[in-house]
This record gives C-alpha cells, sequence and structure tokens, in this order.
C-alpha cells in the first residue's frame, strides 16, 4: 500500500540545484493549454482568485512542464507519478497562478531507461516574474523488485524555494514569450520514518529553455 505524496509538491532550488517536497494549496488558475505529451481531454481549470495581473497588463507567455528522470532504486521495477498541474509563485509579491490539467502518469523507471524526456504540459500564463513553482504530484503506484513489501513516501507541508533563468534569481516572462522547464524527478531514499522522498531537482542552466 503506498502512502502518496499531497497533490501539490514545491520546488526548491539553490544555487545549482532543487528538490521538491509538499506545500498547501493554490490561489489563482485560468486556462492551460491541451497536455502535450499524454493525450487527455482538454483540461477543467478553476478559478480561484480575481485578478492575474498584478504587476499590470503585460500580455501573456507560453509556460510547459517536461520532465526527465534521474537515476531511480533499484528496488522498484515500476514507480508511477502522476502529474496534474503546478503553481507558479511571483518574484514581486508571492502571489500565485495555478493551471491543472487531467492526470498524465509517468513512469520513472521506464524514462530513466530510455534516457527519455517526458511532456507533460504546456499552459499559457500572465507575463510576469516567478521564482517559485509548486508541482502537483503524486506516487499513486509502483511495483518492488522482490514482489512484495509496502512502501511510504515523505510528505512534508513546510517546503519553500525558487526557480531560476541563467543569470537570474526568477523566471521572466514577456508578451509573446515561450519557454519549457526540465526538471529532474527522483524517488531517494529518505533516512526518516518513511521510505522513500520525490524529489524534481532543478540543474541550471538544463532545467530552462527559452525559444528565441
Amino acid at each position: 500500500m503506498v502512502r502518496s505524496l499531497n497533490r501539490r509538491s514545491f520546488l526548491t532550488a539553490g544555487a545549482t540545484a532543487g528538490l521538491v517536497t509538499i506545500a498547501g494549496c493554490g490561489q489563482d488558475s485560468g486556462a492551460a493549454d491541451e497536455n502535450a505529451g499524454a493525450g487527455t481531454d482538454e483540461p477543467e481549470i478553476t478559478d480561484e482568485t480575481p485578478s492575474e495581473e498584478p504587476d499590470g497588463d503585460r500580455g501573456s507567455a507560453s509556460f510547459a512542464l517536461d520532465i526527465i528522470a534521474g537515476i531511480q532504486p533499484n528496488e522498484f521495477e515500476s514507480l508511477i507519478i502522476e502529474l496534474t498541474g503546478f503553481e507558479l509563485r511571483r518574484e514581486n509579491d508571492d502571489s500565485t497562478v495555478t493551471r491543472e490539467i487531467d492526470p498524465v502518469r509517468v513512469d520513472l523507471i521506464n524514462l530513466a531507461s530510455t534516457d527519455g524526456r517526458e511532456s507533460i504540459m504546456e499552459a499559457t500564463v500572465p507575463a510576469g516574474d516567478y521564482n517559485g513553482i509548486w508541482y502537483f504530484a503524486t506516487v499513486p503506484d509502483y511495483t518492488v523488485s522482490n514482489g512484495d513489501g509496502d512502501q511510504t513516501f515523505f510528505n512534508n507541508p513546510e517546503a519553500n524555494g525558487y526557480i531560476h533563468e541563467p543569470g537570474k534569481t526568477y523566471v521572466s516572462l514577456e508578451d509573446g514569450d515561450s519557454v519549457t522547464i526540465i526538471p529532474v524527478a527522483d524517488v531517494r531514499e529518505y533516512g526518516g520514518s518513511d521510505d522513500w522522498i520525490l524529489t524534481f531537482e532543478w540543474r541550471s542552466p538544463g532545467s530552462f529553455e527559452r525559444e528565441s
């Protein structure tokens, strides 16, 4: 039986890397584009706050999420994570923008073995400066290599952190921009009462792409 992670996992980043753990619930939502890689129906979006333009009407930008997988534990034959969106935090006032999609499941063991890259979603967001992201991520299923034994996953509601592009302490989006973030998804051993922790590592500059 899996003790799965909360739906909101926060990406933390230092100068070169960061790990996702867990945080609370979102605030600001809007329209997302059709899922880029899973062939799902148009996602349902909630609208929880009245304004997405605290910096004035700067237009909108395309924000895509892909993932790659790092080296996964030998204890698993399959390791399924499920993503249903993200929440961006603005750099100037800590307000947030939420985008949600129908669930997308990825087997990290398979992704790591093929050295692949999985497109999760692409959304239109207000232009502006963003320095944090929460992933809506869970671990709903797995298969252990020895065929038995329940596994548990660490859930930390107090995480915090940042995303950034090279040369800045935030990601800057202007009207018409198109960017992609590519964090590294890993499950790692955890030293507490739980067995494992799901992380999304930010590797600068490789975790950020801007379409020219």
